[in-house]
């Protein structure tokens, strides 16, 4: 895929860490679980500056989200007497005759490491969604074609054509598809055969286009001029709305994720594990640790309360919340969701490597390796190189068949010990120097 080689058309600019030293101390906060619809917040008076709120974006893009495998076992049992038994790993009092939930392996595998690579972002990508993309664009509906006003009266917005339902499902089931198959974020979805072929098997589902869908694949709006992430700062920040906020989304790219989940159940299931016998399951999913989003909100007093579980809680047994609800959709004051910038981590990619020129051979550039580790550190020693549009690539991350292959054996020791637990690599690194040990 050429998006393995070459990141968004409308990229920004990663932040250095001379301007990233220079930021003001920003207070935030995480919010939600650590395993589930996790959020970094912050209400800093600070970040009402666009220029403030920009750089904070793009220091917050340097962060990796963290992203585990988690694979689970479990099978149902019937108590033969009234006692405690463990059910899903807690002790449970349960009576003669009551089925009870035994897990019998259930541990995970840190896959951050594939991602952050030290003084390399190469894999990292910062942009805002496309013209062409519904999103929040300071509204309550997601829209698409739009263009920030942010010098307009009140720092008002066009929100462009209000995407239809149709759309939004078919846009939700893209965002599905790229997540499991490697897609980058911002990749074609009309010359996705694969994706074509598969959504037109979906009952009640056609990607036939008409004129308004054929603008929102990607015809006269992709010449449209893409409004910079910059803009979209200085939009929210002139915005007056009180309950206004401003959304970083952090994905994922570049491993076939529904592929590799098959290839862990079958090793799984390779170990005798009886996980297709009826009340036998294997659970296998993906988790998104620690900043999987950044949200940022004005600080005042009703933010402060809306957002705080307690207070919300309150204003809905009162029945005040419904009225809030209705005057921020109904007033120019009341302020929508920016959620159009997108942070995008690649678990392979293929940056090219310095001095490269198109028509370079891989045996020539392998003879430079040697000699560019002193001025290019942040290459990786013993790089898969791999030839590309711009002349020679080299991998940074890894391929999920290699990973795969390393921890294969482990995933069935684990299952066969039923352990439960964080999985541990052991392997030295390639580029370590190996112990000074005789016959090592």
């Amino acid at each position: 895929m050429d998006t393995l080689f070459t990141g968004p058309p409308n990229g920004e600019p990663l932040i250095t860490r001379t301007r990233a030293g220079e930021l003001p101390t920003i207070e935030s906060h995480f919010v939600g679980k650590a395993t589930k619809n996790g959020r970094l917040e912050s209400w800093d008076k600070q970040l009402n500056d666009p220029v403030v709120l920009y750089d904070f974006i793009r220091a917050q893009a340097l962060k990796h989200p963290k992203v585990v495998i988690r694979c689970k076992g479990t099978h149902q049992e019937t108590a033969s007497h009234t006692g405690m038994v463990i059910s899903n790993g807690s002790p449970q009092h349960v009576h003669a005759g009551t089925k009870y939930t035994v897990v019998d392996f259930d541990f995970t595998i840190d896959l951050s490491p594939v991602l952050e690579h030290t003084e390399n972002y190469a894999n990292v990508h910062l942009q805002a969604k496309r013209a062409h993309v519904p999103a929040y664009r300071g509204g309550f509906q997601r829209t698409y074609g739009t263009a920030a006003a942010p010098n307009a009266f009140l720092g008002s917005v066009s929100h462009g054509k209000v995407a239809s339902w149709s759309e939004n499902s078919r846009w939700d089931a893209w965002a599905q598809f790229m997540k499991m198959r490697g897609r980058a974020p911002w990749s074609d979805m009309e010359a996705d055969e694969e994706f074509r072929s598969t959504y037109n098997r979906v009952p009640s589902a056609s990607i036939a286009l008409g004129t308004d869908e054929e603008a929102l694949l990607g015809g006269q709006l992709h010449n449209d001029d893409e409004t910079p992430l910059r803009q979209w700062c200085e939009a929210y920040c002139a915005d007056p709305g009180i309950l206004k906020s401003f959304t970083l989304s952090k994905a994922i790219w570049g491993w076939d994720l529904a592929n590799l989940k098959s290839a862990i159940e079958r090793a799984i299931l390779s170990t005798g594990y009886d996980g297709m016998l009826d009340g036998y399951n294997v659970h296998i999913d993906y988790q998104f640790d620690e900043d999987y989003q950044v949200v940022v909100r004005p600080d005042n007093w009703l933010v402060r309360i809306v957002n705080h579980p307690f207070w919300f809680v309150i204003l809905c047994v009162t029945c005040i919340y419904p009225f809030i609800w209705i005057w921020q959709r109904l007033s120019r004051y009341g302020g929508g969701s920016y959620e159009v910038a997108v942070a995008s981590y690649g678990m392979k990619f293929y940056p090219p490597l310095p001095s490269t020129f198109p028509g370079e051979t891989i045996d020539h550039a392998r003879d430079r390796l040697p000699a560019m580790f002193k001025l290019h550190p942040e290459v990786p020693r013993q790089p898969f190189l791999h030839r590309g549009p711009k002349g020679i690539h080299y991998l940074l991350g890894r391929r999920e068949g290699e990973w795969f292959r390393e921890w294969e054996e482990r995933i069935r020791m684990a299952v066969r010990m039923k352990y439960s637990g964080e999985l541990v690599n052991t392997r030295v690194a390639e580029e370590e120097e190996p112990p000074e040990l005789d016959g090592y």
